[in-house]
């Protein structure tokens, strides 16, 4: 598969302490963490598309947010998703580079900006019901 994707995600694979709270909570803050997860997938969304280079728009273009929500599996996430396995073959490419090619990070930075954000985030609403 050539997509090129960075996932915000609280899954049962990662962020054990975090999630063992998320299970205790009430459904309305998990709800409210999930609609964090969507607003900072949105977030990663519109930055990378400030950064991601246009020569022809097309990976541009082929941008997308796609959710994966499961609560009973304690499954949230959110992929900001460029590619497609037809015509747009080249993100990983232009993020990282090649042997000819500068790497042109668009995505990367602002996921990685992004995620100390909904960190601290989740955390609060978290915390909120802890209290």
């Amino acid at each position: 598969m050539s997509n090129f994707a960075f996932t915000l995600k609280v899954d049962s694979d990662s962020y054990d302490r975090l999630l063992t709270i998320i299970r205790n909570l009430p459904v309305d803050k998990r709800r409210k963490i999930i609609q964090e997860l969507q607003k900072s997938a949105d977030r990663v969304f519109a930055d990378s598309q400030k950064e991601v280079p246009v020569r022809t728009g097309a990976l541009k273009g082929s941008a997308r947010v796609e959710p994966e929500i499961n609560e009973r599996a304690d499954r949230f996430e959110y992929s900001v998703i460029y590619g497609d396995d037809n015509t747009v073959t080249y993100p990983w490419h232009v993020e990282f580079g090649t042997e000819k090619m500068n790497p042109q990070p668009f995505l990367g930075p602002p996921f990685e900006a992004e995620s100390q954000r909904l960190v601290t985030r989740i955390g609060k609403i978290a915390s909120e019901e802890a209290r």
